[in-house]
């Protein structure tokens, strides 16, 4: 038999909203003609304030009655005691809203409303639901981030990943998104892990959130003056003058997977905390964001501020604050204080 509407109360993974909705735990089309669409809303919900979809395979009830979902239906949000505790302790020593708001790169500021930001997220998100991301879109990315030998860059045409279902990151990203970076790697020529994930940053800032060499220092091994939290096995060499996320007996693109695993748990904390983003106007207005959500794509925006903004333990004198609040040209800043080290394009 099917049985009867239940009315339930969701806790949403992805802002932190309980809210109510409805669930059938059976149906039996043999005595119910349903459609595809009433099905698939008999077994989701999706949240009011984000409008993130989830789906009832894997449900936890608390103690409260609360159905506990996964992002997009069943992820593994899972991360070892040690890298945990690690997570735990970044999201209870930094500002996170302050950090956002001072980030900064070439055009990007909070006073401006990151109009390069704002517009590439606007553009390849869209190529990404439309399934249409190309060359074209590879090159925007390359030319804001500074990447050299912008003529190196090849890719299939478009290039074939399903980023998007019904207009809504795909389920798959949340149980493998290491797995999005594999199949990008696998269609384009002249880019590195960095830019791979930029791609993702920007396709589906939901889910994804950028990884480059400044946030591996901090966060990855093999650089003892400059890590504050150990968790990545992931480690930054040095080429051509540049630093690059190395994957030569590491966890890439696995770490990856980490990472992302990470921004979530960060997001969906600080916004079950109800600290709130705070987004540009333009962000709100346009509707890229809920307001006062935090998406991964935010976190790693605040993450990578915190690394400009970090001077090594030994060596170099510590920047005054004044000057690390990024109001200053880099350029001088890294020459000033010796950081030279790091990556210094984004």
């Amino acid at each position: 038999m099917t049985s009867p509407p239940k009315p339930i109360n969701v806790v949403c993974p992805n802002c932190g909203l309980k809210y109510q909705d409805w669930w059938r735990p059976s149906v039996n089309l043999q005595l119910d003609n349903f459609d595809e669409e009433y099905l698939d809303q008999c077994r989701s919900a999706v949240c009011p304030c984000c409008n993130f979809k989830v789906y009832f395979e894997n449900l936890i009830v608390d103690k409260e009655g609360n159905f506990l979902v996964g992002m997009a239906g069943d992820v593994q949000m899972s991360l070892s005691s040690s890298v945990q505790n690690e997570v735990d302790r970044l999201i209870g020593d930094l500002d996170y809203p302050r950090l956002y708001r001072s980030y900064e790169w070439k055009n990007d500021t909070y006073k401006n409303g990151f109009p390069d930001l704002f517009r590439l997220e606007q553009e390849i998100s869209q190529a990404a639901k439309q399934n249409t991301l190309d060359k074209t879109h590879l090159m925007k990315i390359a030319e804001w981030g500074g990447l050299p030998n912008k003529k190196r860059i090849s890719c299939k045409r478009p290039i074939n990943i399903e980023l998007y279902t019904n207009g809504l990151p795909a389920r798959w990203l949340a149980k493998e998104p290491e797995k999005a970076i594999s199949i990008l790697q696998e269609q384009i020529r002249g880019f590195g892990p960095t830019y791979y994930s930029k791609i993702l940053h920007f396709a589906v800032p939901m889910v994804f959130g950028a990884l480059d060499s400044r946030l591996v220092s901090v966060f990855g091994k093999g650089v003892p003056s400059k890590q504050r939290y150990s968790l990545l096995n992931l480690k930054v060499t040095r080429s051509g003058g540049r630093g690059s996320i190395s994957t030569a007996k590491t966890g890439w693109p696995t770490e990856f997977g980490a990472w992302t695993v990470i921004l979530n748990y960060i997001a969906q904390t600080l916004n079950h905390e109800r600290i709130r983003c705070p987004h540009p106007d333009e962000y709100k207005l346009l509707k890229l964001r809920p307001n006062g959500i935090w998406f991964p794509a935010d976190v790693e925006t605040a993450l990578f501020s915190y690394t400009w903004q970090l001077p090594p333990r030994e060596g170099p004198p510590e920047i005054p604050f004044s000057e690390r609040t990024l109001t200053g040209d880099k350029s001088v800043l890294l020459k000033k204080y010796g950081l030279g080290h790091l990556d210094d394009h984004r």
